[in-house]
């Protein structure tokens, strides 16, 4: 007897059953942000430094919304040494740019000490960098993020909130 299980082919119940979850899935979007010409919007509304206080104002730093995002990849390096400091480990660890601590840099000194920063940061890297680099957002759209925020900080509002205040 064999140790794996059988596979069989899906049925038109199984993709019946698919189709039921993911539509009852998606009903839980109520939100559904405008992404057209938003890389443009995003260049006249970052210096608006009022609008970004406003977004991250109920923030709590805690990074959830990195830490269960599939696209985010930031990292730490940390280098463990022994006691005869001449061996050790150097490892990467995960990390996320909505924590004070991920701009603080030797010296001291914090590049993003501001949560606005942070939040800024945070949806340039997914809405307008990754566009430059590979012509595509890196938000993908599933909602892990708000689900996870404390703070329930929404990205779809928040691109609304862009959207809305570059019209003015």
């Amino acid at each position: 007897m064999s140790k794996y299980a059988k596979v069989s082919e899906a049925l038109t119940a199984d993709f019946n059953a698919y189709d039921k979850f993911k539509e009852s899935y998606q009903s839980k979007f109520k939100v559904s942000p405008d992404v057209r010409n938003f890389h443009e919007d995003f260049e006249i509304s970052y210096g608006k430094n009022e609008l970004w206080d406003r977004l991250s104002k109920n923030c709590f730093s805690c990074g959830s919304c990195n830490l269960v995002c599939p696209t985010c990849f930031c990292f730490n390096v940390k280098d463990d040494m022994k006691i005869d400091l001449k061996t050790g480990i150097k490892s990467r660890e995960w990390d996320s740019c909505m924590i004070p601590d991920y701009g603080l840099v030797a010296g001291g000194h914090n590049f993003r000490p501001a949560k606005s920063n942070r939040l800024k940061q945070r949806y340039r890297c997914k809405l307008k960098t990754f566009v430059d680099k590979f012509g595509a957002y890196s938000c993908v759209g599933c909602g892990r993020c708000v689900e996870a925020c404390l703070a329930k900080i929404n990205i779809c509002e928040d691109i609304n909130a862009v959207k809305e205040e570059v019209s003015l």
